[in-house]
């Protein structure tokens, strides 16, 4: 029995030692505790502060990105306007140098052209005159043929003077 008895009394002991425990301490750890929760709470409060903080920002970040967006499809968009443009531009130029090329020709073939006429007129000339000058030589005299030279040369000089 004497065993109960320390067991009862220790169990009483106890009982005794928590209760002061909790009588002198209770106060303490009660605040520890609401501190700690206090402290714990204002943590979970910054934390969720800054990651609204972080969300705006995302936000903020994801409207610009649009913006950006809109911005590079306008300026590819201008670019290309500019591109067609540009290329319009170059073909209209080239049409027109390919245009003043074809002048140029043409100017340059009539030119070969007229200077070949000319020289057949001069060859077809001489060759007429010579002709005309072996026939007079046959069947004029001397005066006749001199009248005939002389009239024929100053209507060949006309003509000449007249092209």
């Amino acid at each position: 029995m004497l065993e109960t008895k320390h067991i009862i009394w220790n169990v009483i002991d106890l009982i005794v030692l928590f209760g002061l425990i909790y009588y002198f301490l209770g106060n303490i750890i009660s605040k520890a505790i609401k501190d700690k929760q206090d402290s714990t709470n204002k943590s979970i409060l910054d934390v969720e502060n800054k990651l609204n903080e972080l969300n705006e920002k995302i936000k903020n970040q994801e409207i610009k990105m649009q913006q950006v967006k809109k911005e590079v499809k306008e300026i590819e968009e201008k670019a290309k306007v500019m591109a067609e443009k540009i290329k319009e531009d170059i073909e209209k130029s080239a049409l027109l140098e390919v245009e003043k090329i074809k002048e140029q020709m043409n100017k340059a073939t009539e030119q070969e052209l007229n200077r070949a006429k000319l020289e057949v007129k001069k060859e077809v000339t001489e060759k007429a005159l010579l002709k005309a000058y072996e026939i007079v030589k046959e069947k004029l005299n001397k005066d006749t043929q001199l009248s005939l030279i002389n009239s024929f040369a100053i209507s060949l000089s006309k003509n000449i003077s007249n092209n």
